[in-house]
């Protein structure tokens, strides 16, 4: 639905639409990636990863391309690997990440919001051996094309011993796994016998563990047809993806002839031998899933093991009848493991300067960048603050040269009704973000000097409420207050600090040694815990917060990786989903509201992303 039903309307500064206006834009969801579709295997529609017809587009050099699977994981695929290493070679997954938070199990049984990342150090590397003849590695063999719209590697051709070998690798779009097809033809007049060895670095050294077989115990063997495996919890998390290793089908015509794989050591290993007759193609495969628990990982390992509809997208009915490692069975059902929930909201208008739909409010010069922006909906008052460095400064002042301003507009008309300056309009302020209390009066920061600001109402004047001490408390930013009003939360270089209001006593939040603070922007405050957008790395953490508020026990990542998501900046939080600005283009903005700096190359639209927050 259009945002403008939200809060009386979605208001953007210059720093989500580039403009040094104000302006209420009628924004639409894209569902560009929701993860939140749930695919039961033998139902619905098979969407965005069936390929019609034998499309091929060749790869330029590094323009792999991105694979993301429907649970949000991303797995990156080597191109040409022009090095021999045990693990890495073309068509092998160099790593896999999940783009968002998931729902990650803890060691306790519980979950917690978390984006699983470093998969793996290498996976699936493939060497090759003919008529017993010594392992080469699948390496240097130029570049690979694509196919199934984008969503299949289809790498180069290696000969060895007559033989010829090549892979595709495929991820699909509308289910959780990549696949491995590796294809072995014999254009000889005879029979070869040939070993296929998949060779993997999982990167857990030795806090590598079995979860779970095939076979139900914890022992891996070429009797089983798959394997699950986790890296050991650190206290109750971790932080890499549960892995499902999906070796072949009961009952099939080649299985593996040897197998190592045991906890503690996370360079597991798995050959096929098999003979391939004169003129015969035989293809062997290999699945791989990452997942948020244990459980997660065993089901879609049993599930794929049978074969199902989606295992076969992009595949000939010959490539399936040569796929000669695994064979159709019965489909565990369970539910469908879900990703990140998250949305891309996009301006709809297609002007190559991606104004928004239409002015709410106009330039006028005194409005300098659009900095912090609030809307008090119970008041019908829009609040912004602006800032710009000031170009009439001396060169040999010792002030820094910045002015800084907060206006007060109305939100029916966007008429400004009022304007204030700090410290009696003397430079070097810069009134960033701000927080609007339940009584309408503000507290606003000052990165310049690191002070905070308080303005009881439209009436009164700007008043330092507090100036911390500059040499542990310095760059103020993001702000925001408890639902009760008091206790302020706010940014600083050094960290995150409490404020109580009644006292104006300050204190840093001691948070984990695992947990960094640093260059957060936006701060909002949601059921107890603290969201917080941090400019570098460029993502969103929650810091769940002690029963007091006094100190920070644990963060989690939200949502990073996204390719949208470049200088991110402030949001809103309506309901429970959290609005934010991903691609502020903050760099192209004029001090004085003046024209844009125009883009080079494939224009870049403005994004503001949404968060589903649990």
């Amino acid at each position: 639905m259009p945002l403008r039903a939200i809060v009386t309307g979605l208001f953007v500064s210059t720093t989500l639409l580039t403009f040094a206006t104000l302006a209420r834009a009628d924004v639409t969801l894209t569902d560009q990636r929701t993860f939140t579709n749930r695919t039961a295997y033998g139902h619905g529609t098979v969407t965005g990863g069936q390929q019609q017809g034998p499309v091929s587009a060749p790869l330029a050099t590094g323009q792999v391309p991105r694979l993301i699977d429907a649970t949000g994981l991303e797995w990156f695929i080597n191109d040409e690997v022009t090095y021999a290493t045990t693990s890495s070679s073309v068509g092998a997954a160099s790593d896999a990440v999940f783009v968002g938070a998931v729902e990650a199990t803890t060691a306790a049984g519980g979950t917690e919001l978390s984006v699983l990342a470093d998969a793996f150090d290498g996976y699936n590397a493939l060497q090759v051996s003919v008529d017993g003849g010594a392992l080469t590695a699948y390496n240097n063999l130029g570049h690979a094309a694509s196919d199934c719209n984008g969503r299949q590697i289809v790498e180069p051709t290696l000969t060895v011993g007559g033989v010829q070998f090549y892979r595709k690798v495929y991820v699909p779009a509308n289910d959780g796994f990549a696949r491995w097809l590796n294809y072995v033809t014999n254009p000889t007049g005879a029979a070869h016998t040939v070993t296929l060895t998949i060779v993997n670095d999982l990167g857990s050294d030795a806090r590598t563990t079995i979860g779970t077989t095939s076979s139900g115990d914890a022992v891996a063997s070429t009797a089983d047809d798959w394997v699950t495996s986790y890296e050991s919890f650190i206290g109750s998390s971790s932080r890499t993806p549960r892995l499902a290793h999906v070796l072949q089908s009961a009952g099939a015509s080649v299985r593996t002839s040897a197998l190592t794989f045991a906890d503690g050591n996370d360079k597991p290993t798995w050959s096929y031998t098999f003979s391939v007759a004169p003129g015969a193609t035989v293809l062997i495969g290999n699945f791989a899933a990452g997942l948020a628990s244990k459980a997660d990982a065993a089901l879609k390992a049993a599930q794929l093991s049978a074969l199902p509809a989606n295992a076969t997208q992009c595949m000939s009915t010959t490539e399936q009848q040569n796929l000669l490692n695994f064979v159709p069975g019965i489909v565990p059902t369970g539910p469908e493991p879900t990703g990140p929930a998250a949305l891309d909201i996009t301006s709809p208008t297609t002007d190559p300067t991606f104004q928004a739909t239409s002015p709410f409010i106009s330039h006028e010069p005194e409005m300098l960048r659009v900095v912090g922006i609030r809307v008090d909906a119970p008041r019908s008052r829009l609040w912004f603050a602006t800032w710009a460095p000031d170009t009439s400064a001396r060169a040999d002042s010792t002030e820094p040269p910045s002015i800084t301003r907060l206006f007060l507009a109305e939100l029916a008309t966007g008429r400004i009704a009022r304007s204030w300056v700090p410290d009696a309009g003397r430079r070097g302020h810069l009134l960033n973000d701000f927080v609007v209390m339940t009584d309408g009066s503000l507290f606003l920061t000052d990165t310049e000097r690191g002070w905070i600001y308080r303005l009881r109402s439209p009436t009164d004047t700007l008043q330092v409420f507090l100036e911390p001490p500059p040499g542990r408390f310095s760059t103020a930013n993001g702000i925001t207050t408890t639902p009760d009003g008091r206790t302020l939360y706010v940014a600083f270089l050094e960290g995150l600090a409490r404020v109580d209001v009644a006292t104006r006593e300050i204190a840093l939040l001691p948070a984990p040694d695992s947990v960094t603070t640093a260059t957060i922007d936006g701060l909002y405050w949601y059921r107890g815990s603290l969201i917080a957008v941090q400019a570098t790395p460029e993502r969103v953490v929650r810091y769940e917060l002690s029963a007091d508020g006094r100190r920070i026990v644990s963060g989690a990542v939200v949502e990073r990786g996204y390719p949208d998501v470049r200088q991110p900046t402030t949001g809103v939080i309506v309901g429970s989903r959290f609005y934010y600005i991903a691609n502020s283009q903050y760099g192209r903005l004029d001090d004085r509201g003046g024209p844009l700096v125009p883009q080079q190359g494939t224009p870049v639209r403005t994004a503001i992303r949404v968060i589903e927050l649990r």
